[in-house]
C-alpha cells in the first residue's frame, strides 16, 4: 500500500512549482553509480544556530535541498550531486528524514 502522505507531498511540490514558487526547481540528481534522475526539489537556505546557556547566534547559513523519497528511493550520500540550472550542488550529508522526504545539506 502506498503512503497517502507521499502522494500529497508530491502534489504539493508540483502545484507550488506550477504556481511559480521560486524555491521549487527542476533538478537532476547524479548518484555515485547509475543513471541520473530528473526530479523537482526544494532549494533553500536555513540559518544554523549556535546556542549557549545565555545567548544564541547564527553560526552559519546552510544550503539545503529537500527531495521526495519516492523520486530517489534512498538517502543520498556524500559527494553525490544535484544539478540545478548551471549550478552543481554536492551533498555533504542528510540533515533530516521522514517517511516522505529527505533534506540534504549541500555545498
Amino acid at each position: 500500500m502506498t503512503n497517502p502522505f507521499a502522494k500529497a507531498h508530491a502534489d504539493i511540490f508540483n502545484k507550488l512549482k506550477e504556481a511559480g514558487d521560486s524555491e521549487l526547481v527542476d533538478a537532476v540528481f547524479q548518484p555515485a553509480t547509475g543513471d541520473s534522475i530528473p526530479l523537482v526539489v526544494w532549494l533553500y537556505k536555513e540559518d544554523d544556530y549556535q546556542v549557549s546557556e545565555f545567548e544564541g547566534q547564527v553560526f552559519e547559513e546552510l544550503t539545503l535541498i529537500e527531495y521526495l523519497l519516492a523520486d530517489i528511493n534512498r538517502d543520498v550520500v556524500e559527494d553525490e550531486t544535484f544539478t540545478i540550472g548551471g549550478d552543481v550542488y554536492v551533498v555533504e550529508s542528510v540533515k533530516s528524514r521522514d517517511d516522505v522526504s529527505r533534506k540534504a545539506l549541500v555545498v
